[in-house]
């Protein structure tokens, strides 16, 4: 089985640092339950494109900060690793380096492909796209938009809770708590 699985939120912790990141700059106390949207903007102050450029410009910053694991991953992608694994991600591609360097400090050394889709900064392609191209049949993210355009698709979804995807899901899209239930109901 192919699976398709997000960098960002589903494998690294990036939201809590990134937040905690400008809580700093700004003299905020904002925490990852206040994420209540996609568009941190409303929390900065800002309009979404300027809340999507000031991410954009944290990815060089990164190096320096320590991202941990999303609580369960590692142990979830060792059960998992007897399955083709590839990482689609909406990083931007210059973000290659980092995300190897990631991956190899946490020895999560199983995915056969990097997929960078650059969603935020001028996308080349779509999730959805991409998993169709790669035969993916398993697509896990903390994205709501990006589950649903793929489920649609016919790819099995995964959504990854969330203070900032939640809401109505179509049928096709199984909303999970955690990374032993995604395991859980694969293996089933």
């Amino acid at each position: 089985m192919k699976i398709g699985i997000d960098f960002d939120d589903c494998l690294a912790d990036y939201c809590k640092v990134l937040i905690d990141h400008y809580n700093k700059i700004d003299g905020t106390s904002y925490k990852i339950e206040d994420a209540i949207t996609w568009d941190l903007g409303y929390l900065w102050g800002m309009d979404e494109k300027s809340a999507i450029d000031r991410c954009i410009n944290f990815y060089p910053k990164e190096k320096g900060i320590e991202i941990l694991p999303v609580y369960g991953a590692i142990e979830a992608i060792n059960k998992l690793k007897k399955n083709e694994l590839i990482i689609i991600t909406g990083r931007p591609d210059t973000t290659l380096n980092f995300v190897v360097e990631w991956l190899q400090k946490h020895s999560i050394n199983v995915f056969s492909k990097i997929i960078f889709s650059n969603q935020f900064n001028g996308e080349k392609r779509g999730k959805a796209e991409i998993c169709k191209d790669e035969e993916v049949e398993v697509f896990i993210d903390d994205h709501l938009g990006n589950v649903i355009n793929t489920s649609k698709t016919g790819i099995k979804c995964f959504l990854m809770d969330m203070p900032w995807n939640q809401g109505d899901i179509p049928s096709t899209v199984e909303r999970v708590e955690s990374w032993d239930e995604i395991v859980e109901r694969i293996n089933k």
